[in-house]
């Protein structure tokens, strides 16, 4: 169904922001816990609010796990980025999708199939591209593509074709 691939784009997280964040943060985490392991101190905070030795403790351990919990996120997601092959592919029937977050299967969304596109961005220059078919949606985030010139040649590639391919399945 979906043939011979005519261009194809790696889609996932560029892996060395995922590894700074783990670093990032697990110094943190480190430090928050450390913190809270060796405290026998109160916590003034700007000469308004003191916070009991043991209170600080918890504090400090409280935010030692956030920090942590983020860590692990962070590890997660750069192990995706590392050890997951994905990729966005245009074939002359179907658009290829990964299949799940961690899986380098694909799945085919054949254009005709396409109930809608909708275009989102956001505040910080962040574009997505939501594709609706039958089996669900497909969220095609601009910041898993290699640049943004990528995103808007895949948006505009998958607009020209989902039209394309709806006109002539309406058409005798």
């Amino acid at each position: 169904m979906s043939g011979e691939v005519e261009r194809a784009y790696p889609y996932k997280g560029k892996w060395g922001m995922m590894l700074s964040a783990l670093i990032f943060l697990g110094c943190f985490a480190g430090f928050f816990v450390y913190m809270g392991l060796t405290n026998n101190q109160a916590l003034l905070i700007n000469g308004i609010l003191e916070m009991p030795p043991l209170v600080t403790t918890v504090f400090y351990w409280g935010v030692g796990v956030l920090f942590l919990g983020l860590a692990v996120l962070a590890g997660i997601l750069f192990a995706q980025a590392i050890f997951t092959r994905q990729r966005i592919a245009l074939t002359p029937a179907a658009l290829l999708v990964p299949k799940s977050f961690w899986s380098s299967k694909e799945m085919a969304i054949p254009y005709r199939d396409v109930i809608e596109l909708r275009f989102v961005a956001d505040l910080y220059g962040n574009r997505a591209l939501h594709v609706t078919h039958p089996g669900g949606k497909f969220l095609l985030d601009s910041t898993l593509l290699p640049t943004p010139g990528t995103f808007d040649e895949v948006h505009a590639l998958l607009v020209e074709r989902v039209r394309a391919a709806q006109l002539t399945t309406v058409l005798p």
